[in-house]
């Protein structure tokens, strides 16, 4: 017995060391064949230009705006830059893939310890390994540019501490946290989801939980103070302009009673996107993916309620149900989901064997319809990763390279000093144009904020309030625009952008709606008052302003 146990643990070392191994190369491979950089990983990285040369922790010099949410997401691609020798955001973004990939390995690996350390077996463990490695939107977002390698790593260290259940490890715990709020600022919301399940489904007495806790949280506040007040006195308030804008999209709630309606309204909504692909609502994928994840997520929110005896399981189903709300309340964005997701993933790959294996008869069938199942759902992972690598890839050379850039490098050479561009899309327009985006729902823009909350706060009305010098604009976006005399009278279309004829030419595409929308952009330019009649013909010249310099 001994000499047999002494002989499989150098396997299970060598087995851990391989999963390790591949999940750091997972996405390295993945952002190798897409090319995927994400639109916001630009917002975050003129941050980290700007204070690298000297301009400070700004999206525009001299504006002192907070205007990302991951501090380690901005710093960290600063360091990068600051170590490639500067001058090109490739460099660096691929030193911080190496980073992200390195965090999203160890978020795996501690996964797995908290699979090991509640007893789950080998068979459990591997089915999760593999579909943590073929998660398309965990691997992507730990690839492009987003800080979703790092939300996995400190959820996964977490989880894995809580599954120990010793109050003895308050240090790590509070350093886990800390790590948490480095991340993101909503890291306090795991923390207290964490802190919660470990009282839920604590082995020993609580009140040890609760001091240990408390010790906990005074590490964390130590180790994240710094920041806290580095950023009050620099920007004048601790929390990010990005999260004034986003709780302004929609113009919030008025009441707690429309607050809980939304986020109940919306909660299945966000389970089935959680097992979809990024941005399945915009089409072009199965709709039975749909019902299958819905299907998928409905067990991950209720296995917690049911009484069978898998702490592991049921403690991280309560943190997946728990998650799931918060980003139902919180209208999350694509890479908010992964750490979720992955909590799912667990839980169906313990969850659904335990299950089996608690039925008094026909277990040996229902193990084998689990093994079924989960083989399956292994399969179906790896088709949407490589499905969803293709659609990226197609996205990444037509729709960023091929015309984001593209408007915003025309931006560049015909947008004046001191002129404003209005448009949704900041991060690849305000990147590499340089001009002065004005920017809905205000990510850097607090004027545009502002706007949003006086009311009317719809594109159009606040965009015509703000009277930009220039609008960059979707199909979509500008039928709001044009059905307005006084758009109509104010603005001339002076250049399109359209290359939706490309993506003709791959009609086998799936997820092809997502890249349809960026596909086609308006460039509007203010012209004097009454200079435009009613029907849209020119009727002055445009005002000085306009005319600097010839459009190109």
């Amino acid at each position: 017995m001994g000499s047999n146990t002494a002989a499989q643990a150098p396997q299970g070392r060598l087995a851990f060391g391989l999963f390790v191994a591949a999940a750091f190369l997972s996405p390295l491979l993945y952002s190798l064949c897409t090319g995927h950089v994400w639109e916001d990983y630009f917002i975050t990285f003129k941050h980290s230009q700007n204070l690298c040369e000297g301009h400070g922790l700004v999206f525009f010099p001299g504006e002192r705006v907070h205007g990302f949410t991951s501090p380690l997401g901005t710093l960290l691609p600063a360091l990068c830059y600051w170590l490639s020798g500067g001058g090109s955001f490739l460099r660096a973004l691929w030193l911080f893939r190496i980073f992200s990939a390195a965090a999203f390995a160890g978020g795996g690996a501690f996964f797995l310890q908290a699979l090991r350390a509640g007893g789950a077996g080998k068979y459990v463990q591997l089915a999760f390994a593999l579909l943590y490695l073929l998660d398309a939107k965990a691997v992507d977002f730990s690839g492009n540019g987003m800080e979703t390698g790092f939300m996995l790593l400190f959820l996964g260290w977490g989880l894995s501490l809580l599954v120990r259940d010793e109050p003895r490890r308050w240090p790590a715990v509070g350093l886990c946290w800390a790590g948490l709020m480095w991340t993101r600022p909503d890291g306090c919301v795991y923390i207290a989801i964490l802190a919660l399940a470990g009282l839920l489904f604590a082995n020993g007495p609580r009140l040890a939980r609760v001091v240990a806790g408390v010790k906990s949280a005074a590490v964390c506040a130590a180790v994240y103070l710094p920041w806290f007040a580095w950023a009050w006195l620099y920007y004048g308030s601790p929390v990010p302009n990005t999260i004034r804008a986003k709780a302004s999209c929609g113009g919030g709630y008025p009441n707690l009673s429309e607050v809980v309606r939304g986020t109940v309204e919306r909660f299945p909504q966000r389970l089935a996107e959680l097992f979809t692909p990024t941005y399945f609502g915009h089409g072009g994928w199965p709709a039975w993916m749909s019902v299958v994840a819905l299907s998928l997520g409905t067990f991950c929110v209720v296995y917690w309620l049911i009484p069978i005896q898998d702490r592991l399981g049921r403690m991280v189903s309560f943190c997946f149900a728990l998650i799931t709300l918060y980003l139902a309340f919180l209208r999350a964005v694509p890479w908010y989901l992964p750490p979720a997701e992955v909590c799912g993933l667990l839980v169906l790959a313990q969850g659904t064997v335990a299950c089996a294996r608690a039925l008094p008869r026909g277990r040996l069938a229902a193990r084998g319809a689990v093994a079924v199942g989960l083989v399956l759902l292994i399969g179906l992972s790896a088709w949407t990763m490589l499905m969803t690598a293709r659609q990226l890839e197609v996205q990444q050379r037509e729709i960023e390279w091929g015309n984001r850039k593209v408007v915003a490098e025309w931006l560049k050479e015909n947008v004046g000093e001191g002129e404003r561009v209005y448009t949704e899309c900041l991060g690849y327009f305000g990147y590499f144009s340089g001009v002065r985006i004005q920017d809905n729902p205000g990510l850097v823009s607090p004027e545009v904020i502002e706007e949003i909350r006086r009311g009317p706060d719809d594109f159009a009305s606040v965009g015509l309030r703000l009277q930009p010098e220039w609008m960059a604009v979707r199909p979509f976006e500008a039928e709001g625009l044009t059905g307005r005399e006084e758009f109509r009278t104010r603005y001339e279309l002076v250049k399109t952008f359209d290359v939706s004829g490309r993506l003709d030419q791959y009609p086998d595409l799936l997820g092809k709606g997502y890249l349809e929308g960026d596909a086609t952009f308006l460039i509007y330019r203010r012209v004097t008052e009454g200079a435009m009649s009613p029907d849209g013909t020119n009727a002055e010249k445009p005002d000085r302003s306009s005319q600097q310099q010839p459009l190109k």
